[in-house]
């Protein structure tokens, strides 16, 4: 000391730990994540180093790993008449058609539709005339009254096409001919010579 004695001096020396703390987080495409100041992108093993409580370091590991959204094509054709249920929409033109859902990591799920709607048949129209006695054979009916009549066919391109029939029945024409000649003389009907008085029919 300054009068030339001894003097101790004791230390009490404290040991302070480090921590390290590890942490796992996860981001969509697209997507950011903010660590120690920084905006976080793409996947990747990042570090920071900090001051802790005690003073000391604090060693921060972070793993990001970026999920990609999922994407998804579907393609429909339906016919003119009908509607196809998609996202909840009824659609019934054609075009192509985007639906946004979430997938099973919990990012987006893009579902693109294309839907095709196949024009309509028009169809065809008949128009038929038939006689009393006779029959008309539509597609395995046999007709024999006048009217409209429709049967509906499968077209070319899957889709209902409808057949029109209009028929028409007509009866028989009746001519009445009355006619007269003197005893011995003949009469020509339908390439008959006739004699003898009576009711003929052609």
């Amino acid at each position: 000391s300054g009068n030339g004695c001894d003097s101790t001096v004791t230390l009490s020396l404290t040991v302070l730990p480090v921590s390290t703390t590890v942490t796992d987080a996860s981001i969509c495409t697209g997507e950011s994540f903010e660590f120690n100041g920084d905006t976080l992108t793409t996947g990747g093993v990042y570090t920071a180093v900090l001051t802790n409580a005690n003073g000391c370091d604090s060693t921060i590991t972070l793993t990001l790993v970026e999920l990609a959204p999922s994407q998804t094509a579907l393609a429909a054709t339906i016919c003119a008449d009908e509607t196809y249920s998609f996202d909840d929409q009824e659609l019934s033109q054609s075009g192509v058609y985007t639906a946004i859902y979430t997938n099973e990591v919990g990012c987006d799920s893009t579902v693109t539709l294309n839907l095709t709607v196949l024009p309509a048949d028009l169809g065809s129209s008949l128009s038929v005339t038939i006689c009393e006695e006779s029959t008309y054979d539509f597609y395995g009916n046999l007709l024999t009254q006048s009217g409209v009549y429709t049967n509906i066919l499968t077209s070319t391109n899957g889709c209902d096409s409808t057949i029109t029939l209009t028929l028409t029945v007509r009866e028989p024409d009746l001519t009445l001919i009355e006619a007269s000649v003197c005893d011995g003389e003949t009469y020509l009907f339908n390439g008959e010579n006739l004699g003898a008085p009576g009711a003929y029919t052609a």
